[in-house]
């Protein structure tokens, strides 16, 4: 390949290299490092001044690590707010982002578990609540006539206001299997009562203390008794177990003011009747068929 020889301004330039007159060759001129150095540096970075922001309110529920779901209500009555969420939880932990800072009611409930209910406040950033944290345990089996009974309704209630008030919302709700049975986890320690119902049977209470070792009960239900009930044409009967339960019953009197209430349990229930006008309440125990005869005013035991 030939070099190319070209003259500028009386110098020689032959394959990139200046040659002055004279013969003296001179390297060429390299930009000192600081100059590299300002040309390749990135441009400053410069950042607005704002205002600190507050951290989002979470609220994070602990719960015991082997349950897969729970179901959560929170309400406010201060914001007329109420919603519900199925969670997930991840290693005992589920959170709800998404509400405003405040006080909430929560009601917390997981299958086989008994429920928690109660209040939290949310502020800004974590708000931490251990929920279904109980460790009491109440396993059951419901047979009728020496026989398992299957998806009979069980129910566990709190006791309110007095020792012979069970009433509220119940602390858990589930069916037995096919061989009867039932568990229920996550009790506090202490005194609840066990509620069995079917449509051919009449209920059965049972107060069971929990506290320790898990709490075994069997519970037989039977066919309990028809009550009969003699009042006016149209007249409202309503019957109640005492001590109180959830357990009740209404029947509404036919043209000949009879009402007809059957699976009556054995003890002492509670009558109440009630016309336009009155209401007539009688207390009685129950042991077999039994008939009664309100007159609103006078009431008679008539076995």
């Amino acid at each position: 390949m030939r070099a190319r020889t070209v003259m500028i301004g009386g110098a020689v330039l032959l394959a990139g290299v200046v040659l002055l007159r004279g013969g003296a060759s001179a390297p060429p001129r390299r930009a000192p490092a600081s100059e590299h150095a300002r040309a390749s540096a990135p441009p400053p970075v410069v950042t607005p001044l704002t205002e600190p922001v507050a951290a989002k309110p979470v609220l994070l529920l602990e719960v015991a690590r082997e349950l897969p779901s729970v179901e959560v209500e929170v309400s406010s009555a201060e914001r007329r707010f109420r919603e519900r969420r199925t969670l997930a939880p991840v290693n005992g932990r589920a959170s709800i982002e998404g509400l405003a800072p405040g006080s909430y009611a929560l009601d917390v409930r997981a299958a086989g578990r008994a429920r928690w209910h109660g209040a939290a406040t949310v502020g800004p950033g974590v708000t931490i609540v251990s929920v279904l944290q109980g460790d009491g345990r109440i396993e059951g089996t419901v047979l009728a006539r020496g026989q398992a009974v299957a998806r009979a309704r069980v129910r566990v209630l709190e006791r309110v206001a007095s020792p012979s008030s069970w009433t509220g919302e119940p602390e858990a709700e589930l069916e037995t299997d096919a061989e009867g049975r039932f568990a229920v986890d996550g009790l506090a320690a202490g005194v609840h009562c066990l509620l069995v119902e079917t449509p051919a049977t009449a209920p059965l209470s049972r107060a069971v203390r929990v506290g320790g070792e898990p709490s075994r009960v069997t519970l037989e239900l039977d066919s309990g008794s028809t009550l009969a009930v003699r009042a006016i044409p149209g007249a409202w009967v309503l019957v109640e177990s005492l001590p109180r339960t959830a357990w009740t019953r209404q029947a509404l009197a036919d043209e000949r003011g009879f009402a007809r209430v059957e699976n009556v349990p054995a003890g002492r229930v509670r009558i109440a009747a009630f016309s336009d006008s009155e209401r007539v309440v009688h207390d009685l125990d129950v042991s077999s068929d039994v008939e009664v005869a309100i007159a609103f005013g006078v009431t008679k035991d008539l076995r």
